[in-house]
C-alpha cells in the first residue's frame, strides 16, 4: 500500500520557551494566544538530569529541520547524536569535493568553501569522530592551498564580495590545520596578525592556535595577549553572557559564523582552561540564556552548543537527581520519576482550563536530591492571517498549464507555480520552499544543481522593477515541497517556476510558502 505524507495546514509551533534549573519550587504564568486553534498544542515539559540533557527545545527543532546542505546534515547529526548518520556523511565527503579539495555545499555546485571545510572538520574532530586518512589528506591539501593563496575556483558571486575577511578567513583555517598536525608557522606570512581588532571567532580561533603551537614564533607574549583580548570582551548582563564587537551578514558569511556560535568559542576556551575556573558556571548559564523559542540563531550554533555544554556536564555536572519532579497548573499535572527514568523524560500536557481568557499559574516542584533541568515551552497553532515581512516578500500565481475544463481544476491536470521573492538586501544562502497538494506530483523531479540548470547570474546594478531568473544553486523536488537554494542573492526581485500535476480531489489547504536566509 502506498503511503503518503499529509502536513497540516496550520502547523504547531513553539511560542515561548525556556529552559532553567528546577531548586525545589518554580511558578511561571500561561495563556493560550487569543487567536490560537483550539484543542491544538499545550505545554511542552522536559525534564533532564545534565544540562546538555535538557536542550530539548534544541533536539525538536534540529530534528524537525527542513534544508539539507551538507553542513546542515552535519549539524543535524551531531545534535541528535546520531552516531550512524555522521558516519555515513564522513563516508560521503569524497562526493562534495571540489577539484582541490574543498567541500561544496551540495555535491552538484562548483565550488567548495574553505569555511564549510573548517566547521566540518572542527565539529567532527571535537565530538571524536575519524575522518579516514584519505579523505583527510584531501581535505588538508585543500586548506593549505586555501591559505597558501593557490586557490583558484570561483563562483559567479564571487563578484559581489569584498576581500575585508581574507585575512581572518586564513587564521579560522590555520587553525583547523593544526588541530589535524598539519600547520606550519611559515603559514603566518600569508597575513597580518591584528587580533585587536578582529572578529570574536577568529580572536578565539587564534587563542586556540596559540595554545596548540609552541613554535609559532613570540608564542607565550602572543597568547596572553590573546586571552586577555577574549576576557576583555565578555560581559553579563543579568544571566546572560553577551561577547563584545559587531557581526555583519557578511562577516556571518565569509567567517561562516553567528553570535551565539562566537559565544560557544568562547565558552569551550573557559571549560578547557583551569584559570577560568571561576566562570565557567557562570558562562555556561549564560550560553544557555542565549536561547530564543528553545534554540540559538543557527544550525552550527546548535551544534556547537550541544557540543560545548556535553563537555562542560562531563566535566562539572556529577551530582544525581533522585526522587519526583511534579509540574501543575489548574486541573492539569505531570509527574516525573528519577527511579523509573534516571535521564529524565519528557510530556506535553494539555493547556489547562481558564488559560484561554486568564493566566494560570504553572507550579514546579521537586523532592528529592539534585536539582534537575527543565526545559518549558508553550506550543499553539495560529493561523497566519497575512504576509510575514523580515527582509524579503514572495508572491505565488497559478496558471494552467493543461486543463480539461477550462477555469475548474481537476485531477489529471498540470499547473505552473510561479513564486517572485523580492530581496530587501544581497544575503548568502537564501532558500525558498513551497508546499504541494497532497498527492499532487511534481514534473521534473530529481535534484537539480548548477550543473544542469540554465546560467542564472544575477545582474549586478539590475532596476528595481527588474524582475530575474532566482541563481539556482540546488533545487530538491519531493513529494510534500518544492525547494530552492541561492548560494548568493543579491538585492531586487526574482522568479522560479516549477510544475505539478493534479492526482487527488478534494478542497486542499496548504501550510504557509517561505522564503528565508539560513544562516542570517
Amino acid at each position: 500500500m502506498a503511503k503518503m505524507r499529509v502536513e497540516p495546514a496550520v502547523p504547531t509551533r513553539v511560542l515561548q520557551a525556556t529552559l532553567f534549573q528546577l531548586d525545589k519550587t518554580n511558578q511561571i504564568p500561561v495563556k493560550q494566544p487569543s487567536d490560537a486553534i483550539p484543542g491544538k498544542g499545550g505545554l511542552g515539559v522536559h525534564a533532564r538530569s545534565t544540562l546538555v540533557s535538557g536542550l530539548a527545545g534544541v533536539k525538536s527543532y534540529m530534528d524537525d529541520y527542513t534544508y539539507s546542505c551538507l553542513e546542515q546534515k552535519i549539524s543535524r547529526g551531531i545534535v541528535l547524536e546520531d552516531k550512524n548518520e555522521i558516519k555515513r556523511l564522513i563516508e560521503a565527503l569524497p562526493s562534495y569535493f571540489d577539484s582541490y579539495g574543498l567541500l561544496k555545499f551540495f555535491p552538484v555546485s562548483l565550488c567548495g568553501s574553505a569555511q564549510l571545510t573548517r566547521y566540518v572538520m572542527n565539529i567532527l574532530d571535537e565530538n571524536g569522530y575519524e575522518i579516514p586518512q584519505a579523505t583527510r589528506a584531501k581535505l588538508i591539501s585543500g586548506m593549505t592551498s586555501y591559505v597558501q593563496g593557490q586557490y583558484a575556483c570561483r563562483s559567479w558571486w564571487d563578484e559581489f564580495v569584498r576581500d575585508q575577511y581574507t585575512g581572518e578567513e586564513k587564521i579560522l583555517v590555520m587553525e583547523t590545520l593544526s588541530r589535524y598536525k598539519s600547520f606550519s608557522p611559515s603559514l603566518l606570512s600569508t597575513v597580518q596578525i591584528t587580533p585587536n581588532i578582529w572578529k570574536n571567532e577568529t580572536a578565539t580561533a587564534w587563542f586556540q592556535l596559540l595554545k596548540r603551537q609552541a613554535d609559532i614564533p613570540n608564542r607565550d607574549a602572543q597568547l596572553k595577549q590573546a586571552e586577555n583580548i577574549l576576557r576583555a570582551r565578555i560581559n553579563f548582563q543579568g544571566s546572560l553572557m553577551n561577547l563584545q564587537g559587531d557581526l555583519d551578514w557578511e562577516g556571518r558569511w565569509r567567517l561562516f559564523s553567528s553570535r551565539d556560535q562566537e559565544a560557544m568559542g568562547v565558552f569551550g576556551v573557559s571549560i578547557d582552561e583551569g584559570s577560568w575556573g571561576q566562570d565557567v558556571g557562570r558562562m555556561a548559564r549564560g550560553v544557555v540564556a542565549r536561547l530564543k523559542l528553545g534554540h540559538w540563531d543557527t544550525t552550527m550554533a546548535n551544534a556547537w552548543g550541544v557540543t560545548q555544554l556535553r563537555r562542560f556536564s562531563a566535566k562539572f555536572e556529577k551530582e544525581k537527581i533522585s526522587g519526583e519532579t511534579k509540574v501543575s497548573a489548574g486541573d492539569i499535572s505531570g509527574l516525573f520519576s528519577w527511579q523509573s527514568s534516571p535521564n529524565g523524560e519528557k510530556k506535553l500536557l494539555n493547556w489547562p482550563k481558564g488559560s484561554e481568557k486568564n493566566n494560570v499559574p504553572v507550579q514546579f516542584s521537586h523532592s528529592g536530591s539534585g536539582k534537575p533541568w527543565i526545559h518549558f515551552e508553550t506550543v499553539s497553532a495560529i493561523p497566519l492571517k497575512a504576509p510575514f515581512d523580515m527582509g524579503y516578500k514572495i508572491v505565488r500565481k497559478i496558471t494552467p498549464v493543461t486543463q480539461a475544463t477550462p477555469g475548474s481544476w481537476q485531477v489529471g491536470d498540470v499547473a505552473n507555480v510561479e513564486l517572485t521573492v523580492t530581496a530587501k538586501a544581497d544575503q548568502a544562502w537564501v532558500v525558498v520552499r513551497d508546499p504541494i497538494p497532497a498527492g499532487a506530483s511534481q514534473l521534473g523531479t530529481g535534484l537539480d544543481g548548477s550543473s544542469n540548470i540554465l546560467d542564472r547570474t544575477p545582474k549586478r546594478n539590475a532596476a528595481p522593477a527588474e524582475v530575474q531568473d532566482w541563481p539556482t544553486e540546488y533545487e530538491e523536488k519531493s513529494h510534500a515541497h518544492f525547494t530552492s537554494y541561492a548560494a548568493y542573492l543579491p538585492r531586487g526581485t526574482y522568479r522560479v517556476n516549477y510544475r505539478v500535476r493534479l492526482n487527488s480531489a478534494g478542497e486542499l489547504k496548504l501550510p504557509p510558502t517561505r522564503v528565508e536566509a539560513m544562516y542570517s
